[in-house]
């Protein structure tokens, strides 16, 4: 064998180790482990008596004499422990490890120089004769910057070359800092390809120099469960004959080495959606996949690891949180592709530029080309003279390309036998099989009847893996030809339902086949949309469905409106599905999660959006049947998609509200080296949904200003400036110019350049402020708390919105967490709006707290001189001198003094009508501030209170105040309360006992008075306070018309967890009192009824 030398070098190594590090003393016991009789011994002694360095060399000659092949290293190592010579055992244990490591990477290194090439794509085609790597045009990369851990939170920095990418690891001499590293790009992009580019460097010491082991694995073929030396065994990455594979001694010499230099060593797993049982666990008794430990770093933590996927969001393990760095694959530029085109090969020059006009006339062909094997079919097809390709979708493509690859196996053959025809019928079969259950291996039985003429066109390709013989030549030809078996199924209509099935997009298998199924099915896929419906129907019913699921589902139906090449038939079709399900709210809702949208999913959108009616036999506006429309974490790249869209609601006339998130809307950040560095297509976006003919009422915009260009920020007010039409807006936008952030910080310092953000803040806040100055017609704006916060705010925003005449409703809502508090500054300048502007009738601030932050203070340079000058104080002054009716106070915390500061509001602002108070804990003192309060109030009819009810004596002062059989206690309050609304978060036990103690006692009433009692309750009794409390409402509803008691508490056991509520992360705190608003109304008016038909 050619490792036989390497052994016996290794073995001469072990032997001037022994005859340097034995010690005269140790010799003989060394003897005695080695076989040697102390005869033996006595002789080797007698024939060198001076010599000791001779007696040891004597001694392991003889020893190797007698074994013969026997005679190994690891025998010597193990010879050496039993005499005790540990410090002599570990060095030649090294020899042995260094040894195995030397031989395994000449070993990867032959095999990746035998079956790897730099450029392979379209490598699983036999019939290709093109010379491909003077035909590659290298991959381009974004780096991902993520916020949180989550694929919600991500932002897109500059592209990055493929020589680039991982350049900062490459630099340095000592220890490149790859870590663990996933790549993200949609099928036929070029990951594979790029990967094998990689490998190859690393064989010619191009890249990686530092790394001494690279095993490039393909997901596929990894083991189910195991561990990851046996799934690298299992690659064929060493033969079967090499000494790692026939020794168990040497694996774990190997292994032991890979340890003890995990920096050296690098995996790149290809494919990892793959992995057969690479999936999430749900306890702990249920074994991880070795790949999900090598990820998190359970195992071999310093290693260095590189990842591929189609979709981080379609992997049901959560990866991208143990990521040291996220990028994106990139498809080609306008400029690649004409590259790409001039470089190619074609058999005549009119070839080469019909195709170009092609591209240039069709811009979906363009967007589909962008993805390199796509352009690859396009060319091939269209250098075939005899066969010019009609094909405008994916699907029709692909099906091309399946008939060139069967003409080039068949040599040139047109028409396919019956006997061919039964092949590829088997093969659909078997793709549809294998799509179902998740597993792409096959192996000889599985295809023995189709394997010629399969691998002659290259749908199937011979595998190198002990575990796996054939695989399908690429993932979308399984998916077509699994869609062609759903497509001439005799019975469809199961197979169409499961296409739709619920799956997140972790789980989203499918997909693809669906999309094919709509492109075969053309004008025929009608059922497949009936489907749809049926299948969407039945996920709203379902509580256990996620939302990303029906969004997925939603996303996915646009996609084959288009495919489908019937849009507008189908379009309606999605619509009025849609429609039929989507209730008494009218709302439609989805979230694409900051994924870049295919054109073809906005352009089904689009159609789904304008096949909505809301208009009546007469033709006129219904505006009961108007609906909301909500597009969030919206991310566009493709120009005409976004006009489209924009036309598309504008065109409806039926949506009533929209909200949508515009920082994807920037060019700047999906495409920066495009054309468009002025954003005309996002200003055309939103100036179309801007318009009055768009007809919409309420606007709801979300920013990320701080990462936006300037140009973008620039169009954001003409989303609103000129509709008429519009009543309400909401402007939630993120801007914070006091610091940087380390990204912004890292940027800056490399770019060379000074941050403009602070300038680019100020012309987003003097722009929205002269679009809403003269918005005359505006009557609620909702606004985030960073806005007033700006110190440029006090020359933009608040004058105008001191003047505003027309504004009767606003907003401030802060964030839950971060830099979204509402500082002393910020609160100054709400009060000053408040106290000048005497049009507004309804405030609402929504904040995390009030409380003021030392620490904080310092930070943001804003500690008051006087120490009373609190941002509680400021509040109260701004709400007390106002003429306000309605507030809503709605806080996470605030502390007791705080709280009764803010109960004195209801007495001192004469004004109010309408109070909401919202926070953590119902403070007994608070509660009876607010009793006082309220007793003394001559105006406040509506008091909602949200939060922990823990005291029944403070809660029963309160009530007692509100009832309106006490006598006023001040001359001057007169009317009273008559609705309570109490939403306990909790109510303990003793609180309700105590309620329904108190109310039992009282009389009746002499005007109606509705006291309701929301949320969950809690404690010991808690089942039998609830029971006493259904006792008193129905005794009251029998004895009193006029006192209205509404129960809907839940029960918590003492069992259970008890409830821990964040007010911004719940409907309750946000909604309870706008929705039991009307139905208290209607209960009050039913009571109104039956009392007067019965007086009558």
């Amino acid at each position: 064998m050619a490792c036989s030398r390497p052994k016996r070098d290794v073995l001469s190594k072990a032997f001037e180790v022994v005859v340097d590090g034995v010690l005269t003393s140790k010799v003989p016991s060394l003897g005695r482990e080695l076989g040697f009789s102390d005869v033996d011994m006595d002789a080797i002694k007698y024939e060198h008596p001076n010599d000791i360095m001779e007696q040891k060399r004597k001694m392991l000659s003889k020893w190797k004499e007698r074994q013969g092949t026997q005679a190994t290293p690891g025998e010597l190592m193990e010879a050496c422990r039993r005499a005790k010579l540990q410090d002599v055992a570990d060095k030649i244990q090294k020899l042995i490890r260094e040894d195995v490591v030397n031989q395994c990477e000449d070993e990867l290194k032959e095999y990746y120089r035998r079956n790897m090439s730099f450029y392979t794509p379209l490598n699983w085609a036999p019939w290709m004769e093109l010379d491909i790597q003077n035909h590659h045009v290298k991959a381009r990369f974004k780096r991902v910057h993520r916020h949180e851990g989550s694929t919600k939170h991500i932002v897109k920095s500059e592209y990055l070359t493929e020589d680039e990418l991982l350049m900062e690891g490459d630099s340095s001499s000592s220890r490149q800092n790859v870590g663990r590293v996933i790549i993200e790009g949609p099928p036929g992009i070029g990951k594979t390809t790029f990967l094998n580019g990689l490998v190859c460097a690393w064989v010619s010491g191009k890249r990686f120099t530092h790394q001494k082991l690279v095993f490039a694995l393909k997901g596929r073929h990894l083991l189910k469960s195991g561990g990851l030396l046996e799934a690298i065994l299992a690659q064929s990455l060493f033969p079967e004959d090499h000494p790692v594979q026939r020794n168990p001694d040497l694996r774990a010499h190997l292994w032991q080495w890979v340890e003890v230099n995990q920096d050296r060593v690098m995996f790149i797993i290809d494919g990892i959606a793959e992995i057969p049982g690479f999936r999430k666990t749900y306890s702990s008794t249920e074994p991880e996949h070795f790949v999900t430990k090598l990820i998190e770093g359970k195992i071999l933590r310093h290693s260095n690891v590189l990842l591929t996927t189609t979709s981080i969001q379609m992997l049901d393990v959560s990866v991208l949180r143990w990521c040291d760095a996220y990028y994106t694959m990139e498809g080609f530029f306008n400029d690649d592709i004409n590259r790409f085109v001039d470089t190619f090969n074609f058999k005549t020059r009119k070839a080469k530029a019909d195709i170009k006009d092609l591209l240039g006339s069709n811009t979906s062909f363009l967007e589909l080309c962008r993805i390199p094997m796509f352009l690859w079919f396009l060319c091939l097809i269209w250098d075939d003279n005899e066969h010019k390709s009609k094909a405008r979708t994916v699907t029709s493509l692909l099906e091309e390309i399946v008939s060139l690859a069967l003409r080039k196996a068949l040599k040139g053959k047109e028409e396919l036998s019956d006997e061919e025809q039964e092949k590829v019928e088997e093969l659909c079969r078997l793709s549809w099989e294998r799509t179902v259950s998740g597993d792409v291996c096959l192996m000889s039985e599985d295809i023995k009847n189709i394997k010629d003429l399969m691998l002659k066109s290259g749908f199937l390709v011979k595998e190198k893996s002990h575990r796996v013989e054939y695989t399908f030549g690429h993932t979308l030809y399984r998916q077509l030809f699994a869609a062609k078996h759903v497509v001439k199924f005799p019975d469809q209509t199961d197979l169409y339902e499961r296409l739709w099935e619920p799956s997140c997009p972790s789980n989203s298998r499918y997909n693809l086949v669906c999309l094919f199924v709509a492109g075969l099915l053309g004008a025929n896929a009608g059922p497949l949309f009936e489907a749809f419906a049926r299948r969407y129907s039945n996920m709203l019913k379902d509580e256990e469905c996620c939302q990303c699921c029906i969004d997925e589902a939603v996303t996915l139906a646009c996609r084959c409106i288009v495919e489908s090449r019937n849009s507008r038939s189908f379009g309606k079709a999605v619509a009025t599905t849609m429609l039929e399900h989507m209730g008494s709210e009218r709302e439609l809702s989805i979230n694409f999660y900051r994924k870049q949208l295919k054109l073809n999913t906005l352009l089904g959108l689009s159609y789904v959006i304008e096949n909505i009616n809301c208009m009546d036999s007469f033709g006129r506006i219904n505006e009961s049947q108007r609906l909301s429309l909500i597009l969030d974490n919206l991310w566009i790249r493709n120009k005409r998609g976004l006009l489209r869209l924009g036309e598309a609601i504008m065109k409806t006339q039926c949506v009533h509200s929209l909200a949508i998130s515009v920082t994807g809307l920037d060019a700047s950040l999906l495409h920066p080296q495009g054309n468009d560095a002025e954003n005309d297509d996002m200003r055309k976006f939103m100036q179309t949904i801007g318009s009055t003919q768009s007809n919409v009422a309420k606007l709801s915009l979300t920013a990320q200003i701080d990462r936006m260009s300037e140009s973008a920020i620039r169009q954001v007010p003409k989303a609103f400036r000129n509709n008429e039409e519009l009543k309400e807006l909401d402007l939630f936008v993120s801007l914070f110019s006091k610091r940087c952030s380390p990204m912004c910080l890292r940027i800056e310092k490399e770019s060379q350049q000074p941050c403009t953000k602070k300038e680019r803040i100020q012309v987003f806040l003097t722009d929205a402020a002269e679009a809403i100055d003269n918005m005359k017609w505006l009557e609620s704006l909702k606004i985030t708390a960073s806005i007033l916060r700006e110190d440029a705010s006090r020359e933009t925003i608040v004058p105008v919105l001191q003047r505003h005449e027309g504004i009767t409703s606003l907003s401030v809502v802060g964030q839950v967490k971060g830099r979204g508090h509402l500082t002393l500054y910020g609160i100054q300048s709400l009060a000053m709006i408040l106290e000048q502007n005497r049009k507004l009738k309804s405030v609402s601030v929504r904040l995390t707290t009030v409380s003021d932050d030392v620490k904080q203070r310092e930070k943001e340079t804003e500690s008051p001189r006087d120490p009373c000058d609190t941002r509680a104080k400021a509040l109260y002054s701004g709400l007390v001198k106002s003429t306000v009716t309605s507030i809503d106070l709605l806080f996470n915390c605030v502390l007791p003094r705080e709280a009764r500061l803010f109960a004195d509001i209801v007495i001192n602002n004469p004004h109010l009508t309408d109070v909401t108070f919202s926070w953590h804990t119902m403070f007994p003192s608070f509660l009876e501030r607010l009793a006082d309060a309220v007793e003394k109030s001559g105006t406040l009819k509506r008091l909602a209170l949200c939060g922990k009810f823990g005291d029944g004596d403070s809660l029963v002062k309160l009530i007692r105040a509100a009832l309106p059989a006490n006598p006023p206690s001040s001359p001057q309050a007169a009317g009273g309360i008559s609705s309570l609304f109490l939403q306990g978060q909790p109510f303990l036990d003793t609180t309700i006992d105590a309620l329904v103690s108190c109310v039992k006692t009282e009389t009746s009433l002499d005007r109606p008075m509705l006291l309701h009692l929301g949320g969950e309750l809690f404690g010991p009794q808690a089942a039998a306070a609830s029971k006493n409390l259904d006792a008193l409402r129905l005794d009251k509803e029998a004895s009193d018309d006029n006192f209205i008691i509404y129960h809907g508490l839940s029960v918590v056991t003492v069992d259970e967890e008890k409830p821990n509520v964040f007010h911004f992360e719940t409907t309750v705190a946000m909604e309870f009192k706008r929705a039991l608003r009307k139905r208290s109304e209607q209960i009050v008016n039913r009571k109104k009824s039956r009392q007067e038909e019965t007086e009558s």
